[in-house]
């Protein structure tokens, strides 16, 4: 069988759960003590620039005085090494949490949320330095932030109070209602137009979106909207699934009859997405399976299963390269990398060779080339 060689021009930024640990003098060095279990840090939501050349991504570490864990921005410059090492720099070092960095198109530029100011506001960091800048605050709040193209963002955001609940706050209540399907908070997808602040509201929806991606060209945004309050707990009923050409205004429901897709991806030539479905012996209850990759076909409307070439299908984790994409195979108590090629309607698959490391990876983030 073919192997992809880890000398080709693919990057990998590969993150390892083995967190070091501070050892005590007496200590073995697999000797963790409980407070080295609870500070473990971890590095989160990895991002490259656009040409590829640094990578932003996220740090927690706990803050002792608040009793509480904080995120912090960071910087690694893949052009600039200093004894072997790639130059990292800490972008970011408040008691408040900062998340989900975004680099400009032009690559100068970090936008990223944070819990500073109720979590109301989206922030601005030069790569170059300074202070962070407030770019703009909205009144509940933004999450889940995409480019929809060089000068607008996305966004999932509230409605704002509904009447009901402005009168709740009139009379001072702090009840917390659970499962409340009559006063629910409805989440829809917004764009954010970075030069003349101005949001618009892109989904008509009437149930919660939980999750959404757009196509690179700013021409497909594809949502899904979870339909009850119960659903964490029961599974039922099923989330719908939304496709939307932001060009006509034209929106079809899609993917009905799979179970619980995820994980959806467009590709560079933005002729198509990527997603995986769960397969299994009981799909009324969603429960466990095995995840499979299927490819929809934007110009056709449909999808086909992609052959994995693979006993075990995956475990759900994959990552597309233009309009290829990586695999985490399912392989028994371990996992394995693979590359599979488009090829018109079928995919060749090639294994992907990290030596020693084989079988013990986790991918955090692909670039593009």
């Amino acid at each position: 069988m073919k192997r992809l060689s880890n000398t080709n021009a693919i990057l990998l930024l590969i993150a390892f759960y083995l967190p070091l640990a501070a050892q005590e003098d007496n200590a073995g060095p697999d000797r963790w003590t409980p407070e080295d279990i609870i500070h473990t840090e971890y590095l989160g939501s990895p991002v490259f620039s656009p040409k590829a050349d640094m990578v932003a991504w996220t740090k927690r570490r706990g803050v002792k005085e608040k009793d509480k864990f904080v995120n912090d921005l960071y910087l690694t410059r893949l052009d600039l090494t200093k004894d072997g090492q790639f130059r990292t720099f800490r972008l970011t070092n408040a008691d408040e949490s900062d998340s989900s960095p975004l680099f400009s198109r032009d690559g100068e530029t970090i936008y990223f949320l944070s819990s500073r100011d109720k979590g109301k506001k989206l922030w601005s960091l030069s790569i170059y330095g300074g202070e962070p800048t407030e770019v703009h605050e909205f009144e509940t709040g933004i999450s889940s932030l995409q480019w929809l193209n060089d000068s607008t963002l996305t966004y999932v955001s509230e409605e704002g109070q509904t009447l009901y609940e402005q009168k709740l706050k009139e009379k001072k209540d702090n009840t917390v209602v659970v499962e409340d399907s009559i006063h629910w908070d409805i989440k829809r997808v917004y764009s954010f137009d970075l030069e003349t602040k101005q949001s618009t509201r892109l989904t008509q929806n009437e149930y919660p979106v939980s999750g959404y991606e757009v196509s690179r060209d700013g021409k497909w945004l594809l949502y899904y909207q979870q339909m009850s309050p119960h659903y964490p707990a029961d599974a039922q009923p099923d989330p719908q699934y939304f496709l939307l050409n932001l060009e006509s205004g034209e929106q079809r429901r899609i993917l009905q009859g799979l179970q619980t897709p995820y994980n959806f991806q467009f590709t560079e030539d933005n002729s198509g997405f990527y997603f995986a479905a769960v397969f299994s012996s009981d799909p009324e209850w969603n429960g466990a399976g095995i995840s499979e990759i299927y490819y929809y076909n934007l110009s056709e409307q449909a999808f086909d299963k992609v052959d994995l070439q693979w006993e075990w299908a995956t475990e759900g984790d994959f990552y597309v390269v233009g309009n290829d994409f990586i695999a985490s195979l399912a392989n028994g108590p371990t996992r394995k990398l693979a590359f599979y090629r488009k090829s018109g309607d079928s995919w060749n698959k090639s294994d992907i060779d990290l030596g020693d490391k084989n079988e013990h990876i986790y991918v955090s983030a692909v670039d593009k080339d």
